[in-house]
């Protein structure tokens, strides 16, 4: 069995014709990431199994001069990996393809390979031999059998929330122009600035601007909501979409307007969308092990699904690793 790049037709066929796929399995999402980051390309690989299903493994390489070696991921920013088909990839031949694909993702050329797991995916999409490195979760909202009901099922603190910031004059509407996606953006700022330390990531602002460009060709897959009130944004939430999934990946509000409930606001807005849309699921995604962010999930009525992450680490590179670790320690003072 032999894999090749992918070509960008069949990657979006694929794509669309797999039902477990998410908006970080596209070309999209990809397209996104390298438009932003000159160190990052796709090698995105495939195969074609006898029985004609098109298997393609999502893969990018990050080569940024801050990399000894190159790092791969499945995908970018410890979003959701794995690979995704367009038919059946069962049996002895199913695990052969997928294995095959993994292969070609953990060269020895490379420092690190990083996974995460498709909450929606099935098992066979993941080689068993893949390195697991710790145990996650992400919240799901599953979107049946209506709004009202969905509302229902928030807390009731929740749902004086939202109310008490409607009242306050929060509202909310998608980001149509560069300049919504700047105030957004500056209000990201404050929330880094807030966090200090404690954030996690640190996403410059050609990252927005760029899904801004992609906006305008796919602003079905790509929304910036914002909240406003007194006329300005004081927060947003980056929610993207694909097949029967909706993800919130990045939110951001000003901390002077807390007592807005602008976060409240925003999700009760995109969940409501959401369900008139016809989306099955609306995902907060993983929660970085902050215990207020998860309290936030939970107050939507939001379960548990449970995530894995992988990583490989090419032998050489580890002994390497070992070999100056024991070095330091004998030079050490």
């Amino acid at each position: 069995m032999r894999s090749q790049l992918v070509t960008s037709d069949v990657w979006w066929e694929v794509a669309r014709a797999c039902a477990y796929a998410t908006f970080f399995h596209t070309p999209l999402w990809h397209q996104l990431i390298t438009m932003t980051y000159p160190g990052c390309r796709d090698i995105t690989p495939s195969v074609v199994l006898a029985n004609g299903t098109r298997a393609v493994l999502p893969l990018l390489e990050d080569s940024s001069p801050s990399n000894r070696l190159p790092i791969r991921f499945s995908t970018f920013a410890g979003c959701y990996g794995g690979v995704v088909a367009d038919g059946p990839i069962e049996g002895r031949e199913g695990e052969t393809a997928v294995s095959h694909l993994f292969q070609t993702a953990v060269s020895w050329r490379i420092s690190r390979f990083k996974c995460l797991s498709n909450p929606f995916a099935p098992v066979e999409t993941l080689p068993q031999s893949l390195p697991k490195i710790r145990d996650d979760f992400t919240h799901i909202l599953a979107l049946e059998p209506d709004y009202e009901t969905i509302f229902a099922r928030f807390t009731k603190g929740h749902r004086s929330s939202i109310r008490k910031g409607q009242r306050m004059g929060v509202s909310v509407r998608l980001a149509e122009t560069l300049e919504d996606y700047q105030a957004y953006y500056q209000t990201y700022e404050d929330s880094l600035r807030r966090w200090g330390e404690r954030a996690s990531s640190h996403y410059p602002w050609r990252l927005f601007e760029n899904g801004f460009a992609l906006a305008q060709q796919y602003p079905d897959n790509i929304r910036l909501w914002v909240a406003e009130a007194e006329g300005r944004i004081l927060g947003g939430a980056w929610v993207f979409y694909w097949q029967r999934h909706a993800v919130w990946w990045h939110g951001a509000v000003l901390e002077d307007f807390f007592a807005y409930n602008p976060s409240n606001v925003l999700q009760d807005a995109i969940i409501r969308d959401a369900c008139a849309r016809g989306y099955r699921y609306y995902d907060f995604n993983p929660s970085g092990g902050y215990e207020g962010v998860i309290r936030f999930k939970r107050h939507h009525g939001a379960e548990e699904w449970p995530l894995s992450r992988y990583e490989y680490q090419p032998p050489l590179f580890r002994l390497s690793r070992a070999l100056k670790t024991r070095f330091r320690k004998k030079v050490a003072p």
